[in-house]
């Protein structure tokens, strides 16, 4: 690709594994970084103590769309030769269906035959995966879709990433929402669709 475009949506609606270690111990670090994103978020008792990171997680999660919609978009950037460019938008606090929308309008830059493309894509995507046993018996945690077309060619594609905490199950990882669905990768991938479908 010579003058791509990458996206990278976090699938799911939790991004961490609940008895991953040191999830509880409390840190300042992640309490600055909590501030940064909203001063008024943390309680007094977490001003004095620091939050942990299944807190900044939860936090995280809460003020984005992961919990509401099943995912969150992670960024946006052109990548070229002359140029390498960040879209401004705070991504972190992307949260409703029309956010959503607006950024990947943004994303497509208005070119009607590559959103096509990619809602075609992400159909073949969900049937593979609802058809795969692989898929069935892992949850998906933290793992994400990345986005690519080139902006002169219009080539488009689309890949998973980030495998680092998927791990198997020992029972039947269904995907939806809900308290053993595992990891809410269908519930986020149904919404998804749905909101690429708004666009022209």
């Amino acid at each position: 690709m010579l003058d791509p475009v990458v996206m990278d949506i976090k699938m799911g609606t939790t991004t961490f594994v609940e008895d991953a270690e040191d999830l509880d111990t409390k840190r300042m670090d992640l309490l600055k970084k909590m501030i940064k994103v909203d001063p008024t978020a943390p309680s007094e008792r977490q001003q004095e103590t620091g939050i942990s990171k299944r807190e900044y997680m939860l936090f995280r999660e809460g003020i984005s769309s992961t919990t509401s919609l099943g995912f969150r978009i992670e960024g946006i950037k052109r990548i070229h030769a002359d140029d390498t460019s960040k879209v401004e938008i705070d991504f972190k606090k992307v949260k409703s269906p029309d956010q959503v929308l607006e950024a990947l309008k943004v994303f497509i830059s208005f070119r009607p035959q590559v959103a096509a493309e990619f809602k075609r894509l992400l159909a073949e995507l969900e049937q593979v995966l609802r058809g795969s046993r692989l898929f069935a018996s892992h949850k998906a945690i933290g793992s994400s879709i990345l986005f690519l077309y080139d902006v002169k060619s219009s080539t488009v594609k689309l890949r998973m990433i980030d495998f680092a905490k998927t791990l198997p199950s020992d029972k039947h990882v269904s995907h939806e929402h809900g308290e053993d669905a595992g990891d809410g990768y269908f519930y986020g991938l149904g919404k998804l669709v749905d909101i690429w479908k708004l666009l022209p």
